[in-house]
């Protein structure tokens, strides 16, 4: 008797720590979902309404805010309804395509994060190490758009064809899902294939990517160390100038690094999956919600980036300030001293950030 008391106790508490532990979850998506949509928005809208704030560098910036916009819309939502609901989803042919296009352009707006920050690092490292450099590929914002949205599909493509809509394990209703057999109906031949296309994209879109673009602002940032300032009577404008592209930059390495530990472990958690399935299981059994905890890392990351923009960059701040100002008036008169201590810096050197 006692010992039965004792089971269903813990069974209650248990349930109990499961429920909390969902509404925390849904709290904290809700919170980021939030700061993400209002967040990339205005920096979409700040970057399309100002001209001043037109060049190479912003449009960058707005494809790193188009992207984390949709990981709000699409991945956020449907994370939320898998802790509710699981991978529940309707049948027919609305629910095979929602199923693959929602999961394909989430991934697609992953991977145009990461191409987008190189894309960035690139145009950084020739602005400052070759000014003079005709580079018609970087300075054309409709390629190097086009570029980056192209190869993301092309790297996620597949999502298009793994995912579909499947019956429930349970044999309950219909589950969106990866299907693996439209690649081999061999178990061990899915496994392979699941972990090689894992490693393709870690290695493709996070160690690659990271690496390159560590190495241009190593480079970018012994240039600004060891630049030296001629002659007198340019010197003061040189200078700020330079205190310009030393803050995009900080700013920019700091963008880098949190783009990286948010990922880290969701990448660590795949390679745990692929490489020591046991020990992936024993970790869920002691600690149910740690995948759910490194999916929310990740995107999180989505509403991190627009906070920093907003954080470490004049030009962003003020303009903050400045559409903040329409709803508190008080504030009116703090983004007037920003704007009179940050434009002269865009016009010394307007394409710094």
């Amino acid at each position: 008797m006692d010992n039965s008391s004792s089971r269903v106790t813990n069974s209650t508490a248990t349930l109990s720590g499961q429920a909390l532990a969902v509404v925390a979850m849904t709290a904290a998506y809700s919170i980021i979902f939030v700061v993400a949509l209002l967040g990339n928005a205005l920096v979409i809208y700040v970057v399309a309404s100002r001209s001043y704030m037109k060049s190479t560098f912003n449009f960058l910036i707005v494809n790193m805010a188009i992207a984390d916009l949709l990981v709000s819309v699409l991945i956020m939502p449907i994370q939320v309804k898998f802790l509710y609901a699981g991978q529940k989803w309707i049948n027919g042919g609305f629910g095979v395509v929602s199923c693959k296009w929602v999961n394909f352009s989430g991934t697609l707006s992953i991977a145009a994060s990461i191409i987008a920050l190189v894309a960035i690092s690139l145009d950084r490292y020739f602005a400052i190490i070759h000014p003079f450099k005709h580079l018609p590929v970087i300075r054309n914002t409709k390629i190097i758009t086009s570029l980056i949205w192209s190869f993301s599909a092309l790297f996620m493509f597949p999502y298009l064809l793994i995912f579909d809509v499947a019956k429930a394990n349970d044999g309950q209703g219909w589950d969106c899902r990866m299907v693996w057999d439209i690649i081999s109906t061999s178990p061990t031949k899915q496994f392979e294939f699941a972990r090689s296309f894992f490693m393709f994209t870690l290695i493709g879109l996070y160690a690659v990517p990271l690496v390159l673009i560590a190495s241009l602002y190593i480079r970018i940032g012994k240039k600004l160390s060891s630049r030296k300032i001629p002659g007198h009577s340019t010197a003061k404008s040189i200078q700020k100038a330079q205190t310009s592209k030393r803050k995009v930059l900080r700013m920019l390495t700091i963008v880098v690094m949190v783009f990286a530990l948010c990922w880290l472990p969701a990448h660590l958690m795949h390679l745990v999956i692929y490489y020591n399935t046991p020990l992936f299981w024993r970790l869920l059994a002691t600690a149910p919600y740690v995948e759910n905890v490194a999916f929310f890392l990740c995107h999180a990351n989505s509403a991190i980036n627009p906070c920093l923009y907003v954080t470490l960059n004049e030009k962003y701040k003020r303009e903050f300030f400045n559409l903040l100002s329409f709803c508190f008036p008080g504030l009116k008169k703090r983004g007037k001293r920003m704007t009179m201590t940050t434009m002269a810096i865009s016009e010394i050197h307007h394409d710094n950030s």
